[in-house]
Order: C-alpha cells, then structure tokens, then sequence
C-alpha cells in the first residue's frame, strides 16, 4: 500500500468517527428536550372513550387552574337559593349521584326538632324548594340544611351543634352522597361570635313626650297628627312611622303602658312612647334625624316635652349624643356586612 493510500484510508477513519461523535451529540441533545415533555398518562378520567359531565370538566379545570375542590365564591353565590345567608348560619351542602324523590330519605321530623333550621332542596340547576314545596314528588340530588346560629330567641348550644352535624353526615350517608360545609362549619364558636356580636348592636331606642302641662294631650289635634300620610296601623294595631320617601319603618308608637294607642275624639292620652328597633331600622341615623324632627313638630304643637327612657328631659347635646352612639352601630353593622333593615338584618335581629 503506498503512503498516499494509506493517507486516504487515516483521513477516511477520521470522518466517519467524526460523523459517529456528531450523532451521537445529536440524539443525547433530542433526548435532553424529550424529558420535558412528558406524555400524560391515559386512564379513565381522561381517556378519550369516556365522556365526563359538565361539573366533572368544571372540577377538571379547576385543578388545572391551580384552584380546590371547593366551588368559587362567585359560583356558590349564584347557586344559593334567596333566603340564605352564611355570615350568619351554618350551611351545608349534600350532593348526590343519583336522583332520589320524595321525603322518605330526608329525615324533615328530625331536622324539624333542631332549633333554627331550614332545608333547601333541588334537581340539577332547577328551582330550590322549602318548606311546604317538599312533598312526595319532589326529585332532587342537592341538599342545603341550614342552621341559624344566634338571634334573639337565643344561640345554638352543643346539644344543637351536635344534633345538625349529625343529622348532615346522616343524610349524607343514607344518600350515598358527598358533604361540603359552605359556611361556619365550625358552629360553637361561631356562634359564639356572632351572639356576642349580636348583643353588642341590639339596641332598642326608647322616646318619650309628655304634655308639659295638662294631664292629657287634647283629642282634636292627636287626630290631625295621627291622620299623616306617614302613621300607619300595623296588623297588631301599633301605629308607626315610616319614611314616605323609601317606604321604610322608622318607629314604633305606644302609650306609657306599651300597649296600643287609642286614638279618637275621646282619647285620654297621658304620654306617647316612640320606639326604634335599631339593628331592624334603614339608615338608622338619618332616620333618627327624622324622628327627632318629628317629635319637635309634635312637641310645639301639642305643648309637649321630651324624655329619655328614665322620664329624664333630653336637650340638644343630649340628643346630639344619642346620634353618635347610633352612628357607631350604624358603623359596626354595616362593617359586619349586615345592613341595618336588611333582610339578614331581620333574621339575626328576630
């Protein structure tokens, strides 16, 4: 072999290990981007064979946003019936596979002994039916019970608490369906909370007037006071106050004995009693500026004075103070995210 031959067949080994190495760079670079991007795995949830339901792929996406398997906020206010209101109640929800009918599974005399309650129930997105609409043909697969935890006829006790977390994982369990506490799962200390929240705004405020002089206000003009646009008779024959301009309750009037007024050509009135149900009262302050002008028209007319709760004269800076006491549970209300007069309001405050 000459020295040039042997030339070719050196440099020609050295190509084709070139090539060799080049390759093999090549794939160990392929692979590298390879493990990156792994295949997901095929199984019943997401295979291709298998169609999932509506809130099965809203689950799905969920997880993949990064979000639980708890519903959003706005997604549970939307699904709520009216009616429920969980900064102020234990709310738990039962959601079943199958469709069931009828009362027998719900257990409505057990549910009925525990204080404050109420159930809602439904077939996928229809109408939510209570009370009275729950009968023998009612379909549904989603259950709301509901527990009020503080009002004024008191606060859920551990008797309670216990008696409607058993009676939830009862259904529950009877339905084959799965539990999911929508608000204040934790019930005595929520409860707790909320009474002694509670107790703090529930005020009632207390007016007098008297007549500065004689022993009774005169009959002809009570008539012309009491045949305002603005006094109406309740259905327990209260007359009240209300604000002509949003049509809300303002007060509530009485005579000295808190019994209804008798109001006619031949009444013998000794003194009126103004009372505002606070917490229960729209726009507390202004309406007690209403009130408090009211009572001043009253008093020139009728040559009456004002007192306090204790028959205590009030004058301007005492007046002025009331408001300021009435404007920090306005605040304190309306921070809790419960409007004065609200309906929420009326249930907490009932």
């Amino acid at each position: 072999m000459s020295d040039v031959q042997l030339a070719l067949l050196i440099l020609g080994v050295i190509v084709i290990v070139l090539m060799l190495i080049h390759n093999l760079v090549q794939l160990n670079k392929q692979q590298a981007k390879q493990k990156h991007v792994a295949l997901p795995k095929t199984d019943d949830s997401n295979d291709p064979l298998f169609n999932d339901s509506g809130l099965s792929n809203k689950a799905k996406n969920s997880q993949e946003e990064g979000e639980s398997d708890i519903p959003s906020e706005n997604y549970i206010k939307a699904n709520l019936p009216e009616g429920i209101y969980r900064d102020i109640e234990s709310v738990a929800l039962i959601t079943t596979k199958a469709v069931f009918e009828g009362i027998n599974n719900l257990s409505l005399t057990t549910l009925a002994a525990i204080n404050g309650t109420k159930i809602y129930i439904r077939k996928d997105n229809d109408i939510w039916s209570t009370d009275s609409a729950i009968d023998e043909s009612v379909k549904y697969n989603q259950i709301l019970v509901v527990l009020l935890l503080a009002s004024r006829k008191g606060v859920v006790d551990e008797v309670d608490s216990k008696k409607f977390i058993e009676y939830s994982e009862e259904v529950n369990k009877i339905l084959n369906g799965s539990l999911m506490w929508l608000a204040n799962p934790d019930i005595l200390s929520s409860a707790k909370n909320l009474n002694d929240f509670r107790r703090e705004v529930d005020k009632s405020l207390l007016l007098k007037v008297f007549p500065k002089t004689d022993v009774s206000f005169h009959a002809a003009p009570l008539l012309d006071f009491f045949e305002k646009p603005n006094v109406r008779i309740n259905n327990e024959s209260f007359h009240e106050i209300h604000n002509l301009e949003n049509d809300t309750l303002i007060c509530r009037l009485s005579d000295l004995s808190g019994k209804p007024l008798e109001i006619n050509g031949g009444s013998f009135v000794k003194g009126i009693i103004f009372k505002m149900d606070v917490p229960n009262t729209k726009m507390i302050t202004q309406s007690f500026n209403e009130l408090v002008g009211l009572i001043k028209d009253f008093n020139l007319k009728h040559n009456a004075v004002l007192v306090d709760s204790g028959n205590k004269q009030l004058d301007e800076d005492q007046i002025s103070r009331i408001y300021v006491y009435l404007k920090s549970i306005e605040k304190k209300l309306i921070e809790r995210g419960i409007n004065p007069g609200s309906e929420i309001a009326k249930r907490l405050f009932s």
